[in-house]
């Protein structure tokens, strides 16, 4: 919980690494409310299974707004670091944001460093999906997704083709139902 606005999390994902020397992996979480709009918390893990929330991320979304409830994150630890795939429903929008790293203000705010890649204006747009998870599925490097529907079906995409100036390129695999 953001013990400075009361504002539960709205999802959580790994952050893998600590900023502040545990060894121990801190996490990203969405959180926020209607009313103070919504931002990425960042919590510190002091031990083993116990967080504290470190700072508020001033760090905007992938369309330079601070609606940060509207986008599913998924991260993984690669290559670069930090990698996060950031999906955006209604729009279809997807991105992955590599070798991200959190910056500690010290004043209850911090920021994100990363490489953006625009994987695709519209990848499932309007899809439901209960899971999304990042992984780097055929060992070459570049992260790619699992996401699953309600109904059970489960389908991997691979990415490829990165690239700073164009969409990359996302290839869906064979859909598995989930039993």
């Amino acid at each position: 919980m953001d013990s400075t606005r009361g504002d539960n999390p709205l999802q959580v994902a790994n952050a893998y690494a600590s900023i502040y020397g545990t060894g121990l992996p801190d996490l990203l979480a969405t959180s926020g409310d209607p009313v103070t709009g919504y931002y990425l918390d960042y919590y510190d893990a002091t031990v083993p299974c116990l967080f504290s929330q470190a700072f508020a991320i001033k760090t905007p979304t992938p369309d330079g707004t601070a609606d940060w409830n509207r986008w599913t994150i998924a991260t993984l630890s690669d290559g670069s670091g930090m990698g996060m795939f950031l999906w955006n429903q209604s729009t279809g929008a997807l991105y992955l944001w590599r070798g991200v790293t959190a910056h500690d203000n010290g004043d209850g705010t911090g920021t994100l460093s990363y490489t953006q890649y625009r994987i695709s204006p519209h990848w499932q747009r309007g899809t439901s999906l209960s899971t999304l998870e990042a992984a780097n599925l055929n060992g070459d490097g570049v992260p790619d997704l699992w996401a699953v529907t309600p109904d059970g079906i489960a389908r991997a995409y691979l990415v490829s083709h990165l690239s700073a100036t164009g969409p990359a390129r996302i290839e869906p695999q064979k859909p598995q139902k989930l039993t």
